[in-house]
């Protein structure tokens, strides 16, 4: 076979490998070796000749079994980058072979061989890694799942409401609220005893409309109280709908400290349409949800009460569908 019609059988396997990441990879293989080639002790130029061929003939079986091989794993490529590693040791073993006397090339095929089974090895070690995450990721989903139970609901209808600071308008109908803030130059915020501790877990979400707004400050923020002794001291999670971001504050006799200030969020939803914010507490871990999706994570936060509730600032009219909370 001449190295035109090797290359081409090379590349009709290419396009056959099309890589499907997510598959679990296969054992790697042995190595493959070099060739014991035909010494060339011969007397006449056709002997001469035919062990060259020989040579030839088997240094590209060599190169093949290693094209094998990258081919075999592209389409197990864990990530991009295994798949554009495997690419590279391709395009190097191809560019050797169109050089001619593939005989010549024996220690750059080993060297290629060797780079090909280190990014193969990683990328089984990556994926054992990837597994270990999603294990941990369904771990994760199961536990918020099992707390989610009709059993571990706060019912809050029967609760008595605290508040901070005054609200110009303010209906609550079962779960659901409407609230409108004046000019307070501060904050009004709504609070429920939920029986919590530090001790407990707990699954606090609610979903936010801002409905309007009125530019008594740059950039109002609306968000969900938690460990909050109902006066001087609590944590707020709160959006910065115009910023689009989020803070973790914890509000501590009048002094506040920021535990995430600022931080910027990709998939925030208009406020008119409504954002989701959860904050999931599991053992002394914190984990701030927005739209489902785990923007932040904390430990070590000490409950300073058990009440929990709406936080907004001055200037917010507010729509409030749901607003509930799971706890054990």
């Amino acid at each position: 076979m001449n190295n035109k019609k090797f290359l081409f059988s090379i590349l009709f396997l290419f396009i056959l490998s099309t890589p499907t990441w997510g598959q679990s990879i296969p054992d790697l293989p042995p190595p493959v070796y070099v060739p014991n080639y035909v010494e060339l002790d011969r007397t006449t130029m056709d002997e001469v000749a035919d062990a060259i061929n020989r040579q030839n003939k088997a240094a590209r079986m060599y190169a093949r079994e290693i094209f094998d091989v990258i081919y075999k794993y592209l389409p197990y490529s864990v990530d991009r980058k295994m798949e554009n590693d495997l690419q590279e040791q391709k395009r190097r073993l191809t560019k050797l072979l169109e050089k001619g006397s593939p005989r010549s090339h024996e220690d750059e095929m080993t060297a290629i061989q060797n780079e090909v089974r280190e990014i193969i090895s990683n990328g089984i070690i990556r994926q054992r890694q990837l597994n270990e995450e999603k294990q941990r990721e369904r771990e994760f989903i199961n536990s918020i799942n099992s707390l989610k139970k009709a059993v571990n609901k706060v019912d809050f209808r029967n609760k008595t409401l605290e508040t901070i600071n005054d609200f110009k308008y303010l209906d609550i109908n079962q779960n659901r609220i409407k609230l409108e803030t004046g000019k307070t130059g501060s904050f009004s915020a709504i609070q429920y005893p939920a029986g919590i501790n530090s001790n407990n877990n707990f699954l606090l979400e609610s979903f936010i409309q801002v409905l309007d707004f009125k530019p008594y400050k740059w950039d109002p923020s609306v968000g969900l109280i938690f460990g909050s002794d109902s006066k001087s001291n609590y944590f707020v999670f709160k959006i910065n709908f115009i910023d689009k971001s989020i803070d973790v504050i914890r509000h501590n006799f009048g002094e506040n400290s920021k535990e995430l200030n600022k931080h910027p969020i990709q998939n925030l939803n208009k406020s008119s349409a409504g954002n989701k914010l959860s904050i999931y507490k599991r053992g002394a871990e914190i984990y701030f949800f927005i739209n489902g999706e785990k923007v932040y994570q904390t430990n070590g936060l000490y409950m300073y009460g058990e009440f929990v509730g709406i936080y907004a600032e001055e200037g917010l009219n507010l729509s409030i569908p749901e607003f509930s909370m799971f706890k054990k």
